[in-house]
């Protein structure tokens, strides 16, 4: 399953990796090209916690078009304000 995930902060990032870590191919996109490419330096996000994994990012971008294209699901996680 292709899930595009749009908002790479806390909330996120933990739906990524978690959806990454489970078998899906995960876009992530957020507006902070800094936070993109601490993402892309690694393309992976680890959770620890109640839930211990690590899942690998396919792709890590500002382009909220690019990171949507194909996906099955669109996870909007964002503040209110940030949804333009």
């Amino acid at each position: 399953m292709k899930v595009a995930v749009i908002g790479a902060g806390n909330g996120g990032q933990a739906i990524a990796g978690f959806l990454a870590s489970q078998g899906c191919s995960v876009a992530i996109c957020d507006v902070n090209a800094m936070v993109i490419s601490e993402l892309n330096a690694t393309r992976k996000i680890e959770l620890k916690g109640l839930i211990s994994a690590i899942g690998e990012i396919q792709k890590c971008t500002t382009d909220a078009v690019e990171a949507i294209k194909n996906a099955n699901i669109i996870f909007i996680v964002t503040t209110a304000t940030a949804h333009v």
